[in-house]
């Protein structure tokens, strides 16, 4: 905080403004000094909003996009009249380089949140008792990849289940996009759990942050957590038959 006292900028904003509107890009990290905001992601398709939560006086957020070097992943509205704190990106990382133990703090609440957020956010976490779910959650790695990275590899084998948490990837066969992943979105799973090659290229189509669990960690959760397996296994044949609809849809195009 002594770091930064000296380029905090104090605002006002009225209940009902938005601060933060998801693919902007990472300017500040804003403290509230006093008041409450509601954080929220757009759903899939265009579907009904997930809520991530509130947040009051003496919080902070914008971590997760300054930190991962992506646009912003959620959108944050004012829900009373409220005083915030902003610090220029451009000051943090000055500050950053003079004070390391900032940076591990931003990097810690940063992990923290996209785990929280990923509990309600992903269909994979949502389903797990909190026991699975905490037990998963411990073995995830970060993964920051740039956009045009290709993760999985189609044919090729793939040793880990991939959660996206910030950004956005694209599912690729031939060449042809066959599906968006969103925040929350898992991937990988079906050669995971098959042990088979991948079916499908994934490539991330702008900076993106993933958390990754090897092949090992998995198996050594879900031999004590028969739940989490049975959740993968389900979200399989989900994603297979969903490939199926895709491969007869492409089919029909061709006269």
């Amino acid at each position: 905080a002594r770091a930064l006292v000296g380029v905090m900028h104090a605002r006002a904003v009225p209940a009902g403004a938005r601060l933060i509107e998801p693919g902007e890009p990472a300017t500040a990290l804003y403290w509230i000094a006093h008041g409450t905001v509601e954080v929220t992601r757009p759903g899939a398709a265009g579907g009904e909003a997930v809520a991530l939560g509130e947040l009051h006086g003496g919080a902070f957020f914008g971590e997760i996009a300054l930190v991962g070097g992506t646009t912003r992943t959620a959108r944050v509205t004012a829900l009373t009249d409220a005083w915030l704190l902003d610090i220029p990106a451009r000051a943090i990382a000055t500050a950053a380089t003079q004070h390391p133990q900032l940076a591990e703090v931003l990097a810690r609440h940063a992990r923290a949140r996209l785990l929280a957020n990923l509990t309600r956010t992903s269909e994979l976490f949502r389903a797990l008792a909190d026991a699975d779910r905490d037990a998963l959650l411990a073995r995830f790695q970060p993964a920051l990849v740039a956009a045009g990275t290709q993760f999985i590899t189609e044919g090729a084998a793939n040793e880990h289940l991939w959660v996206v948490v910030a950004g956005r990837c694209e599912v690729r066969s031939t060449g042809a996009a066959l599906a968006e992943l969103l925040p929350g979105a898992a991937v990988g799973e079906i050669s995971l759990v098959n042990g088979g090659p991948a079916v499908a290229d994934v490539v991330a189509t702008e900076p993106t942050v993933l958390l990754r669990l090897a092949r090992g960690d998995l198996d050594d959760v879900a031999a004590r957590h028969p739940a989490l397996l049975a959740e993968v296994r389900r979200l399989v044949v989900a994603r297979e038959t969903a490939n199926r609809a895709l491969f007869q849809d492409a089919s029909d195009l061709i006269v």
